[in-house]
């Protein structure tokens, strides 16, 4: 017997590897379980009033369980702060209801059950019982900046594009910008993001509705509604007028300041002519031309709708003459025209005829061409086509509006 076990056939030696690798796969198995919590049973009693419809009853039960897990939860995070050091107000309470609401979504409640359920004076009574963590949460600044950073960019419906621009904003050591315009695109698909700091030029065709004059009562009083329109008409400095004050209304004003100059940025003379109402308190936050400069513009452009000139199809003209050449566009560079000679041809025939008639002529010859050009212009706005129009207007005795000209075309973000 002493031998048999001394020396192990191979049927023993298959057992004995059996029992051992049986203790080392319960040793993997035991290091791989989560350690158990200690929770504690807490009891939550409420009432809600019945539901008032077929739809209310249907989610009614829901409900209930619902402000049962939240007062359950309120219990476990009870001496937490959702407090974040670096935010101030009016952003503080906003943000700590985000965060808690937060936590409460990735928190759960074991061993939930519905013990009691009671109508009494025409209220519905209820009592669930559930089991939370029995430590308190132990949750760090750090921790608060983590979970928003995660809840910007899972584009949580905790969080609305708007303050989460607001915050971007506001707050930039939180580095939420990135992801916030990601959210921001998300929600408003249009060209509205153009006029948040950093983001890419438009091309000159995005604008066509931007100097669209538009009533107030046709402009919706809700953000996401206004913003929704900017989408359509960036930079319209008329929905602008509706927006600024209802950011003031949210209390958004990191997004407002960020907004402000580029609300003001293509209407300089409908500004100077009360057109458009501006703060005065914002006025240093945006270059305003001089008086000359505005009644030199009002002048010319007067001059020119008076002569047919210029028509009110020309949108783009118009744009860069009211911002005086600031249109945030990026604009191909585009090819030089060849000179014409018609115009010399012209003058030698008209040698002969009266000198004031001769003039009349000339003038005509001149709008008649600088007609063309502007249409030429809108349809191929290139920054060549910029500078050729500068000098025809110059030429034809519109020195403002030819510096306006010119100045669009340094202003201008050349398309690759």
């Amino acid at each position: 017997m002493l031998g048999y076990l001394a020396h192990p056939g191979p049927q023993q030696l298959k057992m004995i590897f059996s029992f051992r690798a049986i203790r080392f796969l319960a040793f993997v198995m035991t290091a791989l379980l989560p350690m158990s919590v200690e929770a504690r049973t807490v009891t939550v009693e409420f009432a809600l009033d019945p539901p008032k419809s077929k739809l209310e009853q249907k989610i009614f039960l829901d409900r209930a369980r619902l402000t049962a897990q939240v007062q359950m939860l309120e219990l476990y995070f009870a001496d937490v702060s959702f407090a974040l050091s670096i935010v101030r107000d009016p952003h503080q309470g906003r943000l700590e209801s985000i965060l808690r609401n937060g936590y409460y979504k990735s928190s759960d409640v074991t061993g939930f059950e519905n013990i009691k359920r009671k109508k009494i004076n025409n209220k519905w009574h209820f009592v669930f019982s559930g089991n939370i963590p029995d430590d308190p949460p132990q949750i760090s600044d750090n921790d608060l900046v983590e979970k928003i950073q995660q809840l910007v960019k899972t584009q949580s419906s905790l969080i609305t594009p708007e303050f989460a621009i607001e915050l971007s904003l506001a707050y930039p050591d939180l580095n939420l910008y990135a992801s916030a315009m990601k959210l921001w695109r998300v929600n408003y698909l249009g060209h509205s993001y153009a006029m948040f700091p950093g983001q890419n030029s438009l091309s000159p065709k995005n604008f066509e509705f931007s100097g669209r004059a538009l009533r107030a009562e046709g402009i919706p009083t809700e953000l996401s509604g206004i913003f929704s329109l900017l989408d359509e008409a960036p930079f319209n400095p008329y929905i602008c007028q509706t927006l600024l004050p209802a950011l003031a209304t949210k209390k958004l004003p990191a997004l407002a300041d960020a907004l402000y100059p580029n609300c003001v940025v293509l209407e300089k003379i409908s500004f100077y002519l009360g057109r458009i109402k501006i703060e005065p308190k914002k006025r240093n936050m945006t270059r305003m031309p001089s008086v000359d400069m505005l009644d030199g513009a009002i002048n010319e452009f007067d001059n020119l709708k008076a002569t047919n000139t210029l028509d009110n199809d020309t949108w783009l003209t118009h744009l860069i003459i009211n911002s005086f050449g600031t249109v945030p566009a990026s604009f191909e560079l585009g090819e030089q025209n060849l000179a014409t000679e018609s115009s010399e041809i012209i003058l030698e025939s008209l040698e002969f005829e009266d000198e004031s008639k001769t003039i009349l002529q000339i003038e005509k010859l001149e709008e008649i061409e600088l007609s063309e050009a502007f249409q030429s212009f809108e349809q191929a706005p290139t920054i060549t086509a910029m500078r050729e129009l500068s000098d025809m207007l110059n030429e034809a005795g519109y020195p403002v509006i030819s510096e306006i000209f010119k100045l669009q075309a340094s202003n201008s973000k050349r398309k690759k």
